[in-house]
Parts: C-alpha cells; structure tokens; sequence
C-alpha cells in the first residue's frame, strides 16, 4: 500500500515527510542535551508519529497528538533559538 500511495501522490508524501523531518531534525539536535529517559521517551514517540503518518494501517501503539510532539521536542533541554 505504501508504494501505492507514493506513487499516487508524490507531493503529500513529500509533504508527509517534511512535517517528520522537521520533529526529528530538532530532535537530534537536541538530544545530546536531554536526560536519557528523556531522550528515549520522545524517539519513541517520533517514531510512533512517522508509523501514523506513513503506516496509518499498522495503527500506532499510542495516539499521537502532533502539537503536543511537536511543543516536547521544541521545549526539551538544549533549546537555543
């Protein structure tokens, strides 16, 4: 299904893609700078993100609520703007 929906429609991918990239870009930047547990909480969750976003079917262990995703990551220890 997923070749499928590439194929179908390149841009939402693409778009799909970018809303990932963008959480786990500043992640990796800022994760030298978090507490581990910190750090392994919210890569779990990134990744849950990317299966729902990419995999809707697989259906995610954990709702994701991207806004809140997005407001950890931007929050996590390490910020500089």
């Amino acid at each position: 299904r997923r070749v499928e929906r590439i194929a179908s429609n390149p841009g939402k991918d693409l778009e799909k893609l970018t809303e990932v990239a963008v959480l786990w870009n500043e992640f990796t930047r800022r994760r030298a700078a978090m507490a581990a547990p910190v750090g392994q909480h919210l890569h779990g969750l990134i990744e849950e993100y990317r299966v729902a976003v990419f995999a809707p079917e697989i259906r995610s262990r954990t709702k994701i609520d991207v806004e809140r995703l997005h407001a950890s990551v931007f929050a996590a220890k390490g910020y500089s703007s």
